[in-house]
């Protein structure tokens, strides 16, 4: 409900007025929302932006999945999501070249779901050590963003040694660009998710509020289907074949714990990312004097007042 959004901005510690000014349509899946910040001696800057949201578990009939076909043209709100996008580099060679030799030349022979969980299997089999970590903290544990490594360059950026591993963030976004360069529309979730996922999930604390990502493609006559790839690795998919029930592809029982915050890591195009991602932008404007660092730091809140508690 875009009615209910609240806002409130701090200059240099003293509280300003403000009121975001929201673009988008009713029907949209994505809204932008700017902050306007008055001009200033600014020393340091901190807000918040609340809104509500409804989430919901997610149970996929695999058998009905399997008798939708492949479309002769993709709705019009997905075809977006064909394309590359910022740390999503869907169509590069690397990409083309693991679809066809995954695919063996026989994608349009299977139903695109069935196609996309092999896809999605496959990508994950790729990468044997994963980083568990979305973020990136520093060591006074402040999160920067979503640690976005670039899979695709990995091994040939010097800042990362050959031995570091992608981040559970990069695995999701490895799997969206090779879905995407598969033809089927597919993107990140962005979002924020309850500790109370213990339950299948023994490695997050209880009650712990953190940062996810996971991901979605479109289903023709469906919708969006939601999955986990790190929840997915060292599960039984491994060895079961797609006509199977996998778990979290498509069925995740806990997918209320979660609240999407944007499908796309820099929404809009719109300002600069600094240092690491968090699915918002900032644009800067004006003259410093001498020279300055600005260090960005974000916080997960998640106030639940439905059945569901964080």
């Amino acid at each position: 409900n875009t009615d209910k959004i609240n806002s409130s901005l701090r200059i240099n510690g003293i509280p300003v007025a403000c009121k975001p000014s929201l673009k988008g349509k009713p029907g949209d899946e994505m809204y932008s929302c700017t902050l306007p910040i008055p001009s200033g001696n600014i020393n340091a800057l901190s807000f918040r932006i609340e809104w509500p949201v409804i989430s919901f578990n997610s149970k996929v009939d695999e058998a009905q999945a399997a008798l939708k076909t492949w479309p002769q043209e993709w709705p019009v709100n997905t075809q977006a999501y064909l394309r590359p996008s910022r740390f999503i580099q869907s169509g590069d060679n690397r990409y083309v070249e693991f679809v066809q030799r995954t695919t063996q030349g026989k994608l349009r022979k299977v139903p695109p779901y069935y196609a996309a969980k092999d896809l999605v299997r496959a990508a994950i089999k790729e990468h044997r050590n994963v980083d568990p970590s979305f973020v990136f903290s520093e060591n006074s544990g402040s999160v920067r963003g979503f640690d976005v490594r670039a899979i695709r360059d990995l091994y040939r950026r010097p800042q990362f040694q050959a031995s570091q591993s992608p981040s559970a963030t990069d695995l999701v976004c490895d799997c969206i660009a090779v879905l995407r360069t598969a033809g089927i529309p597919a993107r990140p979730v962005i979002g924020i998710q309850s500790g109370n996922m213990v339950q299948i999930a023994p490695q997050i604390a209880p009650r712990r509020i953190r940062f996810v990502v996971w991901g979605e493609f479109y289903l023709p006559d469906a919708g969006w289907v939601p999955f986990d790839p790190n929840l997915m690795r060292g599960t039984s998919m491994s060895h079961l074949p797609v006509q199977k029930k996998w778990d979290f592809f498509g069925t995740i029982a806990h997918l209320n714990r979660r609240a999407g915050i944007a499908y796309d890591f820099a929404p809009f195009g719109q300002g600069s990312i600094l240092g690491f991602p968090g699915g918002w932008a900032l644009r800067l404007s004006g003259e410093a004097f001498g020279p300055f660092e600005f260090v960005d730091v974000t916080s997960p809140l998640l106030n639940a007042s439905g059945p569901i508690k964080p």
